[in-house]
């Protein structure tokens, strides 16, 4: 089971006798429900949008969205918690 699971042009793909997409990436409220679960002293968001760090500021968690020049915006939410 992973998101690349139908995918022709992964060797492992193709051998498989059935294939499930599914993707093990969280959403932003899963996020949200992680940090809310461990309530960590700091949160850095990367790659994707700061409305995530948004929201967790929003909450009371000090958090933080780190942007760079090169990454596409497009990417999803990710973070890393302190």
């Amino acid at each position: 089971m992973t998101g690349w699971a139908t995918s022709g042009s992964m060797p492992w793909g193709r051998s498989a006798d059935a294939s499930l997409p599914y993707s093990d990436h969280p959403d932003f409220n899963e996020l949200v429900e992680y940090v809310q679960a461990v309530s960590p002293n700091h949160v850095y968001t990367v790659n994707g949008f700061p409305e995530l760090s948004g929201r967790l500021r929003e909450l009371g968690y000090p958090a933080v969205h780190l942007n760079t020049k090169s990454q596409r915006q497009d990417s999803g939410f990710q973070m890393k918690l302190v």
